[in-house]
């Protein structure tokens, strides 16, 4: 039991880290993707007004 102690909390500042490693991504994927559908958006409405 005395040596478990440090490994579960090594396992629990992974796991941690690996959550906010996954929500930082997540995160950016969120912005890029709504960036890239303003960006389209924003293009079309371009194109509507040039007539294409």
């Amino acid at each position: 039991a005395l040596h478990a102690a440090p490994v579960v909390k090594a396992q629990a500042s992974v796991l941690s880290g690996l959550s906010k490693g996954l929500q930082a991504t997540l995160d950016w994927y969120l912005k890029e993707e709504a960036a890239l559908t303003s960006r389209e958006g924003s293009a079309i409405m371009i194109s509507d007004d040039v007539g294409y």
